[in-house]
């Protein structure tokens, strides 16, 4: 029996093909079948009852794991990663596929796969991104380029340059850096900076203009306004106010016109500002027009005249007269007219075409009043009246649609009349049998005429198209001279009457009047035949070395002694006292408050303080009471004395004081007043 076993066992032990030493009879023991390492190429032993067994690395097979089968045979990558053997091991490449990890197994944000081209910057959202693009960049992903140049981004005449996605230009500023850099570079002019060339550098920063010159700042430059030095009269001028100019040396400008040298490509010279009444280079043209009579002037017109496309007609001129009623300019042929003209003192200018809706346009300001005053007429989608001068010292101004359909351009019609027309014609022969007569002929004088950019002058007129038409202006306003005599103010209320007298003043120089005493002084004549004065209230005329003169007395003033010398313009009077004028002096008419002289003292501040009011009582009232009574008997004695002086001597009168008017009343004493 006992031989049996150990037969069993040694075949048992055969079959394992193991060396297995026995140590017990009875086989009591169990024998460690991974004791001689049977698995291979790395593979794990795990011993079992009576065998073991082989768990294989990852690419191996079979019992012993002795049979190679490649790293990526068990498709280890997840998500459909990208399995990469490598002899006894393996990676996963997750691109493209979303996921990230050893086996593909995590869930990649967006961003982790850098979407976004050309350096654009990634920006998860969820499950999504955003690509922010780098300026130059656009789409999805900021895969196109962007011509940005295409929108003329530099200002002030700046050179725009598209940059190279990954290059450098040459001739960039020192500061430039290319990563994060616009798409384009502008190349700024002189005189401007930034990076749309949008900053005007301050030239005027480093004072470039010398001798008292002012510069001013300009787009990509400066500009020096030179002065004129006043005590020596020397201009300066060119481009920093350095050069001594030499154009005026020698005063070239005619009848008071201004020179105003220059300096122009090395060459000196000049440009006259010439006053109104004379033109041309050196002011030696006369533009001033005296109409007398029945005068007028013709000037020529037609469609050579007329001026460039897109500008407008124009008509411009300065007039002085005293009529109310005056033609100043006529415009016409047989369809359409513009009328300029004086109508009650005011401005008017009608323009109308046959058949068609007129235009009326004026100025409600009083022009003959003898003064100067400029028009401006201009002809365009609209018509534009504009008034200067008078009471319009700032400007008047009218407007209207332009009655002229279909473009017409007034400049084209045939003729213009200035101040009137040729006997025997009128607008109505001009225009139709329905057209209103113009105004009476112009007497005055006419300066400065422009129609449409020509300037007109008796030289630029053909002969025989003038009348009672001469060069220069002898006329004087109304009021040269103080018509008034200081008695009133010279309003030219109507012709021959250009005074506004002050009571009891009148007539036309506030000569007349209704007086008690005699009001005037007499008047005294000399002279000789080359010069005859007349001096009034009481001048002396006197004969001087250089002829005849009037010296005044007191109180009046003028080449004649005719001027009231006005006492009261001072304002002498205080504490709210009314000023009248005397001869030579000023009486003042205080309030019940005031006295003296001027109305300088104050009665309740002074003789009658509230503290003696007060104390007094009764008293006071007595005071006062007394105080009138001797007040009337005063004022009646003085009246008595008054009316046994006999009758009236002017140059007693002279001697003893001033005249005294009808409407002169003596202001009663200052404390009669206070009661």
């Amino acid at each position: 029996m006992a031989l049996r076993k150990i037969n069993y066992l040694l075949i048992s032990c055969l079959s394992c093909s193991v060396l297995i030493s026995i140590k017990s009879v009875n086989c009591e023991l169990e024998i460690g079948e991974c004791w001689s390492q049977p698995c291979l190429n790395g593979a794990t032993c795990r011993d079992t009852v009576g065998a073991y067994v082989c768990a294989c690395a990852p690419g191996f097979l079979g019992a012993r794991c002795e049979l190679d089968v490649g790293q990526c045979a068990s498709r280890p990558c997840l998500h459909g990663g990208l399995c990469v053997d490598a002899g006894n091991r393996y990676s996963c490449d997750c691109s493209g596929s979303g996921y990230t990890g050893t086996h593909c197994e995590t869930l990649a944000p967006p961003c982790w796969s850098e979407p976004c081209h050309n350096n654009a910057t990634c920006e998860d959202s969820g499950d999504n991104y955003t690509c922010h693009c780098l300026p130059g960049y656009a789409g999805a992903q900021c895969e196109s380029h962007v011509h940005q140049c295409a929108s003329s981004p530099c200002q002030a005449g700046g050179q725009c340059v598209e940059l190279e996605p990954f290059g450098r230009l040459a001739g960039l500023p020192p500061s430039f850096r290319h990563p994060g850099a616009p798409g384009y570079v502008c190349t700024c002019p002189p005189g401007f900076t930034g990076i749309h060339c949008e900053e005007d550098i301050d030239e005027c920063s480093s004072h470039p203009c010398q001798n008292g010159g002012t510069c001013e700042n300009l787009p990509g430059g400066y500009t020096c306004r030179c002065p004129l030095d006043g005590p020596s009269g020397t201009f300066y001028g060119g481009r920093d106010c350095s050069d001594v100019l030499l154009g005026c040396a020698h005063h070239p400008c005619l009848h008071q016109g201004t020179c105003v040298p220059h300096l122009r490509d090395g060459r000196h010279g000049f440009r006259c500002l010439c006053p109104p009444g004379h033109a041309g280079p050196v002011c030696e043209a006369v533009t001033t027009l005296a109409f007398s009579g029945h005068g007028f002037l013709r000037v020529a017109s037609g469609p050579a005249a007329a001026p460039a496309r897109g500008q407008a007609c124009h008509v411009a001129l300065r007039f002085q007269t005293d009529r109310p009623d005056a033609l100043l300019l006529f415009r016409g042929d047989g369809d359409a007219s513009v009328k300029l003209e004086l109508l009650g003192g005011r401005l008017h200018l009608s323009a109308r075409v046959r058949d068609g809706p007129g235009v009326l346009l004026s100025v409600p300001r009083d022009t003959s009043d003898g003064e100067w005053h400029a028009v401006e007429v201009a002809f365009a989608e609209t018509v534009t009246l504009s008034l200067t001068g008078g009471a319009c010292e700032e400007g008047c101004l009218a407007q209207a649609p332009s009655p002229f359909a279909g473009g017409r351009a007034t400049c084209a019609f045939r003729s213009s009349f200035l101040g009137g027309f040729p006997a025997g014609t009128t607008s109505v022969a001009l225009l139709g049998a329905d057209d209103v007569p113009p105004a009476p002929p112009f007497e005055g004088c006419l300066q400065d005429v422009t129609i449409d950019g020509h300037r007109v002058t008796l030289e630029s007129v053909s002969p025989g198209w003038s009348l009672n038409v001469g060069a220069g202006c002898a006329r004087r306003g109304p009021c040269h001279g103080q018509p008034c005599g200081g008695r009133g103010r010279c309003a030219h209320l109507e012709p021959g009457r250009p005074c506004d007298c002050d009571p009891p003043h009148a007539g036309p120089g506030c000569l007349a009047g209704r007086f008690c005493r005699q009001s005037r002084l007499p008047a005294t004549v000399c002279g000789n035949e080359q010069r005859n004065l007349t001096c009034y209230n009481g001048g002396n005329c006197t004969e001087l070395p250089a002829g005849p003169a009037c010296l005044c007395g007191e109180g009046f003033a003028g080449e004649r002694c005719e001027e009231d010398v006005d006492e009261c313009a001072s304002g002498p009077c205080l504490h709210g006292g009314r000023c009248r004028d005397l001869r030579g002096r000023f009486q003042c008419l205080c309030g019940a408050a005031f006295a003296g002289e001027r109305c300088e003292l104050d009665l309740a501040g002074h003789l009658l303080p509230d503290d003696v009011l007060t104390a007094t009582g009764s008293l006071t009232l007595v005071s006062l009471l007394l105080i009138l009574l001797l007040a009337v008997a005063a004022a009646v004695a003085a009246a008595n004395k008054r009316a046994t002086q006999g009758s009236y001597s002017p140059s007693r009168q002279e001697r003893e004081g001033s005249r005294v008017e009808m409407w002169s009343l003596v202001p009663p004493p200052a404390l009669e007043r206070l009661v």
